[in-house]
């Protein structure tokens, strides 16, 4: 893995394919101890459906799953040698000494007070993709409602798409 800058997943028309291909490089990059980003493109169809029928909210979940991998990202600049991150430590761990907590416990509490905030800045990294996902079907989709107009079949109004 020397020399790669993200894995890139491209073309992915199924969940499957999708799980297997973060799963392969997300053990390729524990074995070589690098933290490499993993960007995964999904291909939808017009329909709105991924190319093997699944729809595009078994993508948005696969998508909102991912928010593990962002907390592994957000938590490699979180370190020990972090002047910012030691100060919020020791900040928090004396708040917690002050309302009776002893030393070991109040430092475990101030870690896992920072935990949940990398968490969830994590979650929203997640839900941002799924946000982009929607908006740009949208913006694909909205062009095809001005091709639909309204027509006479057996004296019935009927929605037809332009011919």
């Amino acid at each position: 893995m020397r020399g790669v800058d993200a894995f890139l997943i491209e073309t992915c028309q199924d969940p499957l394919q999708i799980k297997a291909a973060v799963n392969g490089a997300k053990r390729a990059r524990a074995e070589a101890k690098r933290d490499v980003p993993i960007i995964v493109q999904v291909t939808v169809e017009t329909t709105g459906t991924l190319l093997v029928g699944a729809d595009i909210a078994a993508a948005a979940t696969i998508l909102t799953t991912s928010a593990s991998r962002y907390h592994d990202v957000l938590a490699t600049h979180v370190t020990m040698y972090d002047a910012t991150a030691r100060r919020w430590l020791a900040g928090a761990t004396a708040a917690m000494r002050q309302q009776g907590a002893s030393g070991y416990t109040a430092h475990q509490r101030a870690l896992d007070l920072l935990n949940v905030d990398v968490t969830r800045q994590a979650v929203v990294l997640a839900y941002n993709h799924v946000f982009l996902l929607i908006a740009g079907l949208f913006v694909l989709v909205t062009p095809l409602v001005l091709l639909l107009r309204p027509a006479e079949i057996g004296g019935e109004r009927e929605m037809i798409v332009g011919e």
